[in-house]
């Protein structure tokens, strides 16, 4: 997903500048210029696709889990055949 900085700035707007964010559990590390319209935001924590398209969060699958409240489930046994 991707939001521009204006859009961004819009929606923060409405909140005091002493607000914190919460990042849902992920450390903050900067922001990083990738390009003249290209900011990423990086984070501590390793998050990528793999190869398969599977989300990895610090080199463990996140993969869905129908039985779950949350709807996903943590297997790093998984990995191993995936990677």
């Amino acid at each position: 997903m991707n939001i521009t900085v204006k859009e961004l700035k819009e929606r923060l707007d409405s909140y005091d500048d002493n607000a914190t964010l919460d990042f849902s559990g992920l450390e903050f590390s900067r922001l990083k210029r990738r390009g003249p319209d290209r900011i990423q935001v990086e984070f501590n924590t390793l998050i990528a696709r793999n190869r398969n398209g599977t989300l990895m969060v610090d080199g463990v699958a996140i993969v869905p889990n129908v039985d779950s409240d949350d709807g996903i489930i943590i297997d790093s046994r998984w990995l191993k055949d995936q990677i």
